[in-house]
């Protein structure tokens, strides 16, 4: 990806503004500041959402294996990614969806069943737990040139109602702050936000907290 097509996605997902409060963030953690918001959004699950939209022609869903993730290459997972997928499908509390387009993974998105597995650097700190009912949806990635067209929300409906088929009675997510994209999707579907989890502080003085709105 070229970097102005790189910009223009950033662009798109976070707006000019949030960018600008990102990159200032990031300057802040090289002194050793840190300040950053996820909201907490949940859904109740009391019966099945229905589709705002169908997969476009040619897009399919499959339950997805670490195999999977071996070979899926223009997604540019780390090693330490797939260790950490590895670690997930070993403990048997995660499931895994993606969607494929002529055998390429283009978009994949994760379901826990056990903690609510938080992202770097709030993973410095404990996951927090989920309740026997609970569902939380982590880890969703699109490849940038197939954003914008439903994938996102669709998969949303599609994990809702598989947690619902098992008997969950609400799904969980959180959403970085300035993520406008995603925060504008979850809503479209029926999360509404319930708290904040903020993590905040100075070089070794930092803290997790959790807010209930």
């Amino acid at each position: 990806m070229s970097p102005l097509s790189f910009i223009k996605n950033k662009t798109r997902q976070y707006g000019f503004f949030n960018l600008l409060v990102l990159a200032l963030k990031r300057v802040g953690i090289l002194f050793g500041y840190y300040h950053e918001v996820y909201y907490l959004y949940s859904k109740k699950l009391d019966s099945l959402t229905p589709y705002k939209k169908s997969l476009p022609s040619g897009f399919t869903v499959e339950k997805l294996g670490i195999s999977d993730f071996q070979n899926a290459g223009r997604l540019g997972l780390s090693g330490e990614s797939l260790e950490r997928y590895k670690d997930r499908f070993l403990s048997g509390n995660y499931l895994v969806y993606g969607i494929f387009l002529a055998h390429t993974l283009v978009y994949y998105f994760w379901l826990s069943f056990c903690e609510m597995e938080l992202p770097f650097p709030l993973s410095e700190y404990n996951n927090l737990s989920l309740k026997p009912d609970q569902g939380y949806l982590v880890d969703g990635f699109c490849l940038p040139e197939y954003r914008g067209q439903g994938l996102h929300a669709f998969m949303g409906v599609f994990l809702m109602n598989n947690l619902h088929e098992l008997g969950k009675k609400e799904a969980l997510t959180i959403i970085k702050s300035e993520n406008r994209a995603a925060i504008s999707s979850q809503e479209k579907i029926g999360f509404e936000r319930t708290g904040s989890i903020i993590f905040s502080g100075f070089g070794k003085w930092k803290k997790l907290t959790v807010r209930y709105d």
